[in-house]
């Protein structure tokens, strides 16, 4: 191939094929990952034990949830950020990111404040779907200054709601599906510990709610999705090549290299 001769084509990827990236990063980069969802997972998962009372009402613990869920998917985004665009992760680079002043307030505005308002109105709750889509990316890996969030997050979104209304659907899928056959996978493992196997999944009664809730159930969620936060992630490269046309410049830049080199030899 000459460099005057590269033809070079960008298409949106499909839902499977992001679905199947998502599987590819987690395997090849199971160790950090699972270390990165277990920094927040153990806290979390401590809290809704320990914490949340029995008696709380179903609906407060699904607000905890809604307002946790960006939160414990952090760790994740910055080592997948670190890992494809610095092709190393840095500790002390991951925490620059988390606490650089302008990042921690913005999380503190959108993921905390404005999440928060979006959740107890309920008319707003597609916002937080739909309009926040790719919000913690934006944030955490492009660092706009707190007044261009929000332009930036617009940027993303138009003219794809329809997609990322697809992704929405594909991320309660994998939830569902992740939720359920993990819980039973761990209720499998407890059985060979204390020899008696429970099937929960749903209950009537509203008072016994809580029963459903054990630490195999919150680890299956919550492990869930650190998952759809990798595919999230995929969607979000794919969004920002279509827009920015990424791929272009690093084939050209390998492309280039390649030539300089034949050049010189």
């Amino acid at each position: 191939m000459h460099l005057d001769e590269i033809r070079l084509a960008i298409r949106p990827r499909n839902i499977l094929e992001c679905l199947d990236l998502a599987f590819l990063f987690w395997g090849r980069h199971f160790l950090g990952l699972t270390i990165a969802a277990a920094l927040a997972l153990f806290p979390v998962i401590w809290l809704h034990l320990v914490w949340l009372a029995p008696s709380e009402d179903p609906y407060i613990f699904l607000l905890y949830a809604c307002m946790e869920a960006p939160w414990v998917t952090l760790p994740i985004t910055i080592y997948l950020g670190q890992i494809t665009f610095s092709q190393r992760f840095s500790i002390k680079k991951a925490f620059h990111t988390f606490f650089a002043p302008r990042v921690f307030i913005s999380l503190f505005l959108f993921l905390v404040l404005l999440r928060f308002i979006c959740l107890i109105t309920i008319v707003l709750f597609p916002m937080v779907l739909l309009g926040m889509y790719y919000l913690n990316p934006i944030i955490l890996l492009e660092q706009p200054s707190i007044t261009q969030v929000w332009s930036r997050r617009s940027a993303m979104n138009s003219r794809t709601l329809a997609r990322i209304l697809a992704f929405v659907v594909t991320d309660f899928c994998i939830l569902v599906a992740g939720y359920y056959f993990l819980s039973q996978l761990f209720r499998g493992i407890s059985f060979l510990w204390d020899g008696h196997y429970t099937f929960k999944l749903l209950t009537s009664l509203p008072e016994e709610w809580w029963t459903l809730v054990g630490w195999e159930e919150l680890l299956a969620f919550w492990l869930t999705m650190c998952f759809i936060a990798v595919f999230r992630f995929i969607t979000y490269l794919d969004c920002r090549i279509r827009r920015e046309g990424w791929d272009v410049e690093l084939k050209l830049r390998a492309e280039a290299s390649h030539f300089a080199h034949r050049e010189s030899a």
